[in-house]
């Protein structure tokens, strides 16, 4: 998934955004994407978690990860460091399913290459909370919280930070069920006008060359094959020129 900046700009916590909804309103958002929702929990937990400069979210599927929602620039460096890197404590999170909290990055040494970027970019501490959600497609995702200073997350705060995500996860786990099943019927929806067209071109091959259907398909697939042409775009060619009033010169070819 790629990821998109709302806001480029360091947060500051004394601004209140009257946009970003709490606790339950956060479940009420079912009309969002899957990212949609991702970003509004980034949004949300920069918002109400004590400590949190920026935050973004860390998506792990099919091998890949990417990063979701991040709210400011720093968040998406830091996410970024850790992809090149290989390895953090967000993509940690997110694949063991276990919080992840440095409290200092110039003394934590568990993931030297992002803690050195980390230290560089002024992020002394952070708090990566896995999303807890089972999906059949394997779909796996942790909350990143970045401060700018060591130590930047109490106790209160990560509990905080587990009651956010704990809250979302639900919301986030169906909405990314009915993106699946939303899919899944689009790509349905195509197989059935690509067999719609093949079927109808196979009739009016079997009409004008007096074959069977299954003997007009092979012809259909041997020009396919000759010409390096898909079948389906033969099939849309022959069904246009029968539209045009020029069937007969288009089933020729196809003696």
């Amino acid at each position: 998934m790629s990821s998109t900046a709302h806001d480029p700009t360091p947060h500051d916590p004394t601004q209140h955004d009257d946009t970003v909804p709490e606790g339950p309103e956060l479940l009420l958002l079912t009309d969002h994407s899957t990212t949609a929702l991702l970003e509004q929990l980034a949004r949300t937990a920069r918002r109400r978690v004590p400590g949190v400069a920026e935050a973004s979210v860390t998506l792990l599927q099919d091998g890949r990860v990417s990063s979701v929602g991040w709210t400011g620039l720093l968040a998406y460096e830091l996410d970024e460091a850790q992809f090149v890197a290989g390895h953090g404590p967000c993509v940690d999170a997110a694949r063991s399913g276990v919080a992840r909290w440095v409290q200092d990055s110039r003394v934590d040494r568990r993931w030297p290459v992002y803690l050195d970027a980390a230290v560089a970019r002024g992020a002394l501490s952070s708090f990566s909370v896995p999303i807890p959600i089972t999906t059949d497609d394997g779909l796996r995702a942790g909350l990143n919280l970045y401060s700018t200073v060591a130590d930047g997350f109490s106790v209160q705060a990560r509990e905080t930070a587990v009651e956010v995500v704990v809250a979302a996860a639900p919301a986030v786990a169906n909405r990314h069920v009915y993106d699946l099943v939303v899919t899944q019927v689009e790509h349905l929806h195509r197989a059935m006008e690509t067999r719609s067209v093949i079927d109808v071109a196979k009739g009016v091959l079997a009409f004008g060359l007096g074959l069977s259907a299954d003997e007009a398909f092979t012809v259909l697939a041997r020009r396919s094959q000759n010409t390096n042409v898909k079948v389906l775009e033969l099939a849309a060619q022959l069904l246009a020129a029968v539209a045009a009033g020029e069937g007969a010169a288009a089933v020729a070819v196809y003696r």
